[in-house]
């Protein structure tokens, strides 16, 4: 049912990009384009609960292989111009990504995986994903350069910092700064929210309530 997911997905987006090049920069709105996405890591989480013994040609493939093989496939993808085909590689980098993160990775690659800077950043991850859509125009805001929707926030004018490789680096440490604060102001309080739901409905459980028999 999951590979008909990824299929069925897969052939929406072919369709559409050939048919309609137009159109093309839309169809990635649309839910059922990332339901090859949805499929792959819906394959990846399967195996633990399966309860199957025997490995699937999926478990046959290696991390190496498996890595090496989607970076040439998506490389290829994106030098030919089949841009349609680049989120589902890039799926399929992260699913052996995350297959092998369950194990654990060795070596050199497993010590840079879990440097403290890299665990952090994995920690404020959604607020990264969420807003770094925002951070160009917010710098276009902060050096006076955005015109469609401006804000009244200009900070810098120097024509230096117009730069692509130093706007880029600021916005990164921008972006940064803004989920850091997400998380400690916004998703960590509602996170923690969590263990005091759990808390109470153990006491629940435990206390029972007035009016009630036990029949036990």
């Amino acid at each position: 049912m999951f590979i008909g997911v990824v299929s069925f997905s897969l052939l929406f987006k072919f369709i559409f990009f050939f048919h309609d090049p137009a159109f093309s920069a839309k169809y990635f709105l649309l839910p059922i384009s990332s339901f090859d996405a949805f499929g792959i890591g819906a394959i990846l989480a399967l195996k633990p609960f399966s309860g199957r013994s025997r490995q699937s040609w999926i478990d046959k493939i290696g991390f190496l292989p498996g890595f090496l093989s989607s970076v040439l496939l998506s490389a290829l993808a994106y030098i030919g111009g089949l841009f349609f085909l680049f989120p589902l590689l890039l799926s399929c980098l992260s699913f052996f990504i995350i297959r092998q993160a369950q194990s654990g990775f060795k070596g050199l690659f497993g010590r840079i995986v879990d440097l403290p800077v890299l665990r952090y950043l994995g920690k404020i991850s959604y607020g990264l994903y969420v807003y770094h859509n925002f951070m160009p125009w917010i710098w276009r805001c902060i050096t006076g350069r955005e015109t469609a929707n401006p804000l009244p926030i200009t900070l810098f004018r120097n024509p230096v910092l117009n730069k692509p490789p130093v706007a880029l680096a600021t916005q990164v440490v921008l972006l940064v700064l803004v989920a850091s604060a997400s998380w400690f102001i916004l998703e960590k309080p509602l996170n923690d929210l969590k263990n005091v739901i759990a808390g109470s409905g153990e006491a629940a459980k435990e206390k029972p309530a007035a009016g009630t028999i036990n029949l036990s």
